[in-house]
C-alpha cells in the first residue's frame, strides 16, 4: 500500500495500479483498495475501468458512504446528474456528517443556482464538521454569490483562497465576486492569478481569459 501511495504521489499510475491490483488478489475485503484504485484510473481519464471498480465495490460494502461519493464524482465527470445526486444522497443518508457530500449536493445546487437556501444549509453543515477547510468555506462564498450577497461572498472567498492558496477555481470565483461587487482591479488579480494554476482544472484558462478580456473591454468602454 505504501508504495502504491509513492507512485501516485510521483504520477506513476501505471505502477500503481499494478501495486494495487497485486494487492486485490489476495485481499478483497478492503474498501479503501477499490477507491485508491478507482481514482488511479480516473487520473488515466480511464472513466469506464474506474465506474466499474466502484459499482463491484459497491456490490460487497454497499453501505460505504466513501464509496457513494466517489461513484458521484464520476458520475458528475461523464454529465450523469440525476445518478450522481442518488448516490450523494445515499452518501448522506449512510453518514450524516459525510462533509465532502454534503458540501458536494450542496455546491452542485448553487452551480445550477437551485434551491440555495438547501444548499446553504447543507453546506453549513459540513463547515461545522470541517471548519478550516477552504473548499467548503469556497461553497459557501459561492451560495452567497448566487444569492446576489456579495459582501457575504467576498468575505468567504477570500477565507477560502486564505487557507488553500493556488486554487484556481476559487481564486476564479472570488474574482467573479469582486467583479459584480464593482472592484473591477481586485477582479482582474484575482483571475491573473488562477490563469497561474490553471492545469488544475480543465477548460479554466480559456474561461478566465475570456472574463479579463471582457473586463478589459468594459473599461475602454468598447
Amino acid at each position: 500500500l505504501r508504495l502504491a501511495y509513492i507512485y501516485s504521489k510521483l504520477n506513476r499510475d501505471d505502477d500503481a495500479i499494478k501495486v494495487y491490483e497485486e494487492i486485490l488478489n489476495f485481499n478483497t475485503e478492503m474498501p479503501e483498495l477499490y477507491l485508491y484504485l478507482s481514482v488511479e484510473y480516473v487520473h488515466k481519464k480511464d472513466y469506464i475501468k474506474a465506474e466499474n471498480m466502484l459499482n463491484s465495490a459497491l456490490l460487497k460494502f454497499s453501505n460505504n458512504a466513501d464509496l457513494h461519493f466517489n461513484l458521484a464524482i464520476l458520475l458528475d465527470k461523464t454529465g450523469r446528474f440525476s445518478e450522481m445526486m442518488k448516490h450523494l444522497s445515499q452518501a448522506i443518508e449512510i453518514d450524516p456528517n459525510h462533509a465532502d457530500s454534503l458540501n458536494y449536493l450542496g455546491y452542485t445546487m448553487a452551480e445550477k443556482n437551485t434551491n440555495l437556501n438547501e444548499a446553504q444549509s447543507l453546506i453549513m453543515r459540513a463547515i461545522e464538521i470541517k471548519p478550516d477547510n477552504g473548499s467548503i468555506i469556497d461553497s459557501l462564498g459561492w451560495v452567497y454569490f448566487r444569492k446576489g450577497e456579495f459582501k457575504e461572498a467576498i468575505e468567504m472567498l477570500e477565507r477560502a483562497v486564505g487557507l488553500t492558496k493556488d486554487d484556481p477555481v476559487i481564486l476564479e470565483h472570488l474574482g467573479d465576486a469582486y467583479n459584480s461587487a464593482g472592484q473591477k482591479e481586485k477582479a482582474f488579480e484575482s483571475w491573473q492569478k488562477a490563469i497561474l494554476f490553471h492545469e488544475k482544472e480543465e477548460g479554466l484558462k480559456e474561461r478566465v481569459e475570456k472574463k479579463i478580456q471582457n473586463l478589459k473591454l468594459e473599461k475602454t468602454g468598447k
